[in-house]
């Protein structure tokens, strides 16, 4: 998302967690009794847990973009008799045993000529390669024509994340608009899709869905323009929220939803420094964007 802030997207996902009455063990439903303490805790324990919107960074999707090496070549295991396990002949490749996925990787160069085929690992639940576990692969167009697009697929059919899948699309046209998509599933949390594009002046708008496992859901929206960042946020049980990110760093803001401290309104300033001011009249205050205590 080309001009979006990362704190618009981390207040998505920690009023997700919200709107969708939990997720996972220990994690409290919105109730009408809020009090704005709760919505404090709740709102930041959705930041923290944020890494598992669209794979993250505590997913298996981040733990690649982590533990991928640099140079496969020369991060390659060697097999009994100084054979690379793996290689296939110009030392692009490895393979080696991932306890966090809980599969055998295997790394694919892919090929410069042929955009069919894709660079990146394919898993296999045994270190024979019979019995493949998924692959987490990355597919790019050719980079002479237009639009110049890539393709990511991440699919974990066995190991520690067995079920989890993402898929991403991105394309560049010549003038300089594009578009990107994606959709995953998480189990036993949840399903994503999002879609958006951009103009030629980098202002553009998206849209994404989440639907828990719980049968909740949540949708929001983002804007980008001169005026600066719109965020918007609808849920399933009446838990929204409205931000506008001025382009010098100040803002405004609005939380709505079933209890009697809201709705409540945020304001900045270009510091990030500003204050909560809930529906009964008392005001907490923060800096530098920290809203909500994390």
């Amino acid at each position: 998302m080309k001009l979006l802030s990362k704190l618009a997207v981390t207040l998505a996902a920690a009023v997700m967690i919200v709107a969708c009455g939990g997720g996972g063990a220990g994690r409290t439903p919105v109730q009408p009794t809020l009090t704005r303490e709760n919505v404090r805790d709740l709102l930041k324990m959705g930041m923290e847990n944020s890494a598992n919107i669209r794979g993250g960074t505590g997913g298996a999707k981040a733990h690649r973009a982590k533990s991928a090496p640099k140079d496969p070549g020369l991060l390659a295991k060697r097999a009994p008799g100084g054979r690379r396990e793996g290689e296939d002949g110009d030392g692009t490749e490895w393979f080696e045993f991932n306890e966090y996925l809980g599969l055998w990787e295997l790394s694919v160069a892919g090929s410069a000529d042929d955009e069919t085929k894709g660079s990146g690992f394919e898993y296999y639940v045994d270190q024979a390669r019979t019995q493949p576990g998924g692959h987490d692969l990355t597919w790019v167009g050719d980079p002479s024509t237009f639009p110049r697009w890539s393709r990511t697929e991440q699919t974990y059919t066995a190991g520690n994340f067995a079920g989890e899948w993402h898929k991403t699309y991105a394309a560049n046209n010549e003038d300089e608009t594009g578009s990107n998509e994606g959709s995953g599933n998480i189990p036993n949390y949840g399903t994503y899709q999002y879609s958006g594009g951009w103009d030629p002046s980098g202002f553009g708008e998206w849209n994404e869905r989440f639907d828990a496992t719980s049968g909740a859901w949540q949708t929001y929206n983002w804007k980008t323009s001169a005026e600066g960042e719109r965020f918007k946020l609808v849920s399933s049980n009446g838990l929204g929220m409205e931000m506008l990110y001025q382009v010098d760093g100040s803002g405004n803001g609005t939380i709505t939803g079933p209890s009697a401290i809201l709705p409540a309104k945020l304001a900045w300033d270009d510091l990030g420094n500003g204050t909560i001011t809930w529906a009964d009249g008392t005001v907490t205050e923060f800096t530098e964007w920290n809203f909500f205590g994390w």
